[in-house]
């Protein structure tokens, strides 16, 4: 301990020593409560402010899409953290706003690396979680549209893919870049 005690403060870490008596004790169910009426409070206040959109602007009280039409990102998002809470009204309204109103039919490209994470995930996780065939059925046709960003010469996926058309955009896996 004396060697550590002299090195760490040189890192710029500070060591706490802490007793198990200094420290007040945490109530599982309390603090599960106190994370579940934040997490209303969110809920409520972006479904009051950005309900349908892609996220709220909090300070604004305004909302932004990342595309030209909302992909339903929080309320995607959410789905699975409000089923773990049991939330189910919370839920009951994620999942109607999700299956009544999304599409990929859009005139627009994706990003690759974001969209497959927080879409496609969102899909296959409240697919696992709920069982309804409709999030099944999202998911494939999400990912039958984003499997052209995969067609290159070098497996590398490009950087976008447009929804539609199946077009790939940014960076091109199969050039190299030089730095002159």
């Amino acid at each position: 301990m004396r060697l550590a005690t002299t090195l760490l403060p040189l890192c710029g870490i500070a060591v706490i020593a802490c007793s198990s008596s200094s420290r007040p004790e945490l109530n599982g169910t309390e603090l599960a409560d106190s994370v579940r009426v934040a997490f209303q409070h969110a809920w409520s206040g972006d479904m009051r402010y950005a309900r349908g959109h892609d996220e709220l602007r909090p300070l604004s009280n305004g909302f932004r899409d990342w595309h030209d039409e909302s992909l339903y990102m929080t309320p995607l998002d959410a789905f699975d953290t409000v089923l773990l809470m049991g939330l189910n009204a919370e839920a009951a309204e994620a999942k109607q706003l999700v299956l009544d109103n999304f599409n990929f039919d859009h005139d627009f490209s994706v990003q690759v690396f974001e969209i497959p994470i927080r879409t496609l995930g969102g899909l296959i996780s409240g697919y696992q979680m709920d069982g309804d065939p409709r999030f099944l059925t999202l998911a494939t046709d999400l990912a039958d549209r984003l499997l052209p960003a995969f067609e290159s010469r070098t497996g590398m996926p490009y950087g976008r893919v447009h929804l539609q058309t199946g077009e790939t955009g940014g960076v091109c896996p199969t050039r190299q870049r030089s730095r002159h």
